[in-house]
């Protein structure tokens, strides 16, 4: 019974470890990926080296991350659930390893095996997962709304005539906007000179945001980049955007024509993709 709690305590720790890394070091879902597989396989060898342990052992040592995981991750990022039955699998893997007989050869084969697999998921699969799940294609008619810029004063509608608009939904106390604003102001980078693209970073009052807030952070750490106000978050309502961050792009016919929810750094290839779209609508596509 002893050795059963053990296992569960370290598997717990692991659980634990991870999400400190993902809330403290990098969300970056690779690393946090990685840094699980890496626990996990470490803790099969260790299991795998106790002469009294077993699979229920190995298993109380992986299922709670992938039990956390399955919790916080998989109902938002789907496509991720693979992440889970690897990280068991890394775990069974190092303990089958330790008890084979040709320990060091065997040892070492599973430990290439799994990180092989490992980095095909999180190159190859991962970032493109994000990717499709975090992007909605759509073609909806104009979504009703105005905006005001951070003194107060309406913005014309109208001045977004014939032009592609992207709206980034952000908030100075959301974790993934700040790490999203680098790529925005990338992209607003590469777009200048061009009248037929409007970018604006939206904030609105969710949160306990205010218009003061918005202009200090704007005044401070802006990169350039226009803010406006979206008062009581009627836009982000009418594009059907949930939470910050979250991108909505219209077409230059005012149409919604895309919205991108959430950020994580590992999503392949955000701001390439971005500037594509973009320059498929400002082409009549």
């Amino acid at each position: 019974m002893a050795r059963r709690v053990l296992s569960l305590i370290l598997g717990l720790l692991i659980a634990a470890a991870v999400i400190a890394v993902a809330q403290f070091v990098s969300s970056d879902l690779r690393w946090v990926f990685a840094f699980g597989l890496a626990l996990t396989l470490a803790a099969g060898v260790w299991s795998g080296r106790r002469r009294e342990a077993d699979l229920f052992d190995v298993l109380l040592l992986s299922v709670p991350l992938a039990a956390v995981f399955a919790a916080l991750v998989v109902p938002e990022l789907p496509a991720l659930w693979p992440q889970c039955p690897l990280w068991v699998l890394a775990a069974l893997t190092g303990y089958a390893g330790q008890r084979a007989g040709s320990r060091r050869f065997a040892t070492t084969g599973g430990v290439l095996a799994v990180a092989f697999v490992g980095a095909g998921y999180g190159v190859l699969y991962l970032p493109h997962a994000i990717a499709r799940a975090l992007t909605q294609d759509r073609n909806e008619p104009a979504p009703d709304f105005a905006l005001e810029t951070l003194t107060g004063a309406e913005i014309p509608r109208q001045n977004w005539h014939g032009k592609v608009v992207v709206l980034d939904f952000f908030a100075t106390y959301c974790g993934p906007c700040i790490a999203e604003l680098p790529q925005i102001a990338q992209v607003n980078s590469r777009l200048a000179g061009r009248s037929d693209v409007v970018v604006l970073v939206v904030g609105s009052e969710s949160g306990g945001e205010t218009v003061d807030s918005l202009r200090t952070f704007a005044s401070r750490t802006g990169r350039g980049l226009t803010f406006a106000w979206d008062p009581r978050h009627k836009a982000r309502d009418a594009c059907g955007a949930k939470g910050t961050p979250s991108l909505a792009v219209l077409d230059p016919s005012g149409r919604l024509r895309r919205i991108h929810s959430g950020y994580n750094a590992a999503e392949a290839g955000f701001t390439d993709e971005l500037l594509r779209f973009i320059d498929r609508l400002s082409s009549g596509g």
